[in-house]
């Protein structure tokens, strides 16, 4: 981490200076205190509060809809939310299905703002045996545990996908294409910076953060530089890269849980959210540590070692 004399130097010069002065610092400076960096973005993004509130009803909704008797059910909507919470006829936010969605991101560009993206799932083709996403094959290694079988404990042996590979980029990215549909297509340069991820992890990534591509903040970015396109009258991805740089200088990505105790808090994009949304995309609920780093560096040092990687 950082040392305790820059802490201090920023601190120190801090003290100084106006609110809004000390603000600034927090915006362009490599501080130490991570979150207090975040907090600074969340005070100059108003938007975020609109993101959260739009969480806090998401998680309203679903808990109001599920104490709901079945008749009820089938009419229940929610103003507020997109289309009022529903598709093809039912409501979209059931305690199982933000299971499946797990996140809910939003963005705002120059003030665009929009919301609602969650994880995409597929539960017949993910990471299970017999049922894998097109293009990958499981990394498994032996994992010892201990187990109490009746009144006796003992050592059990089970192998472990703790990573996957992606053996056929071609056929990984088609399967990302069709989760995206029509509605919000894959745009080329989201794909370009997928393709990336996998290239600079050596194809190899960790099954705890899924499907790279599918997690909802990537879709966020996915809709933003789409939108982008639409504005300047052009053909999706025809723009200069120049141009969706500086889309992408001008936004702001966020994140936050649906499920778990912890839902409604901010969610850190996971290692291949981090990777694929590398600089100078700014995710203002934070990235993992691992973010920019090789997956599978970090997997061949713990090939003989029972510890996790992750």
């Amino acid at each position: 981490m950082y040392k305790n004399d820059i802490r201090e130097k920023v601190v120190t010069s801090g003290k100084s200076k106006t609110s809004n002065e000390g603000l600034l610092d927090a915006l362009h400076l490599e501080l130490p205190d991570v979150k207090a960096v975040m907090s600074a973005y969340k005070k100059q993004i108003p938007e975020f509060g609109d993101f959260n509130r739009k969480t806090q009803l998401i998680l309203n909704a679903s808990k109001e809809f599920g104490q709901l008797k079945l008749a009820k059910q089938r009419k229940f909507s929610k103003p507020g939310l997109k289309r009022d919470g529903v598709s093809d006829g039912s409501f979209v936010y059931s305690k199982k299905s933000l299971q499946d969605f797990a996140a809910h991101a939003g963005y705002v560009h120059n003030g665009d703002y929009d919301d609602e993206f969650v994880n995409f799932k597929d539960n017949d083709r993910n990471l299970a045996d017999g049922r894998l996403f097109p293009g990958i094959g499981l990394i498994k290694r032996p994992k010892l545990s201990i187990v109490k079988d009746k009144e006796a404990w003992k050592m059990q042996q089970s192998d472990e996908a703790e990573a996957y590979k992606v053996t056929d980029i071609e056929a990984f990215i088609s399967g990302i294409r069709e989760m995206y549909g029509e509605e919000n297509p894959l745009h080329p340069v989201v794909e370009s910076l997928i393709r990336n991820h996998i290239i600079n992890n050596h194809y190899v990534l960790p099954t705890m953060a899924g499907i790279a591509g599918l997690h909802a903040e990537v879709q966020a970015l996915n809709n933003l530089l789409t939108l982008g396109d639409e504005r300047e009258g052009k053909t999706v991805g025809s723009r200069k890269i120049g141009e969706y740089m500086r889309d992408i200088l001008q936004s702001s990505i966020f994140t936050q849980r649906l499920t778990t105790k912890q839902a409604g808090d901010d969610f850190a994009a996971c290692h291949n959210c981090s990777g694929i949304l590398s600089s100078p995309v700014n995710v203002i609920t934070g990235k993992v540590e691992s973010a920019g780093s090789s997956f599978s560096s970090t997997l061949s040092r713990y090939k003989k070692s029972q510890e996790s990687p992750i």
